[in-house]
């Protein structure tokens, strides 16, 4: 560890250097092309709790793109002795849409397992992970410099609180 002329520097052994962002040289392991930069990863370990990690692409960013999907997760867990879905089409939908909101992902989804009929889902270990994930991952908050800065309209105009 040291300080630099460019910041806090890290070395290790590694012959190539150790990077805590994606690297924009990164080739696609099938095809070898480089990847766009709108392909290289966000983060080195994808978040279980965003909509997109359950399916394929593309990306589901907002609620419509769940609605639209044709086909959903069901869930299934596979070292279950019951069989078929864990999730209906209707529930798959509202938890991929309830994924789609960072800040009220929480409430969310709890209040999703919390339904009578759905509590018992949670014997799955995907539904599990999901929640755990909900409950536990650290996601982007607002800077703190931003905490006196609100909303007035819906979609805000203020550009600092979409991060």
């Amino acid at each position: 560890f040291s300080w630099g002329d460019k910041g806090y520097q890290v070395s290790c052994g590694f012959h190539d250097g150790m990077r805590c962002h994606p690297d924009p040289n990164k080739t696609d392991p099938d095809t070898g092309r480089r990847l766009k930069p709108e392909e290289l990863p966000r983060e080195r370990y994808p978040s279980t709790a965003t909509p997109s990690f359950y399916v394929p692409a593309p990306v589901l960013r907002s609620e419509d793109d769940a609605i639209y999907r044709p086909n959903l997760p069901t869930f299934d867990d596979e070292n279950s002795e019951e069989a078929g879905p864990c999730l209906g089409q209707r529930d798959s939908e509202l938890l991929l849409s309830y994924l789609t909101v960072p800040y009220l992902r929480l409430p969310l989804v709890v209040t999703f397992f919390a339904v009578e009929d759905r509590v018992h889902k949670l014997a799955s270990s995907k539904l599990r992970d999901i929640l755990d994930s909900v409950l536990f991952e650290p996601g982007r908050f607002s800077a703190l410099k931003a905490t006196s800065v609100e909303p007035r309209t819906v979609p805000t105009q203020n550009q600092f609180l979409l991060g």
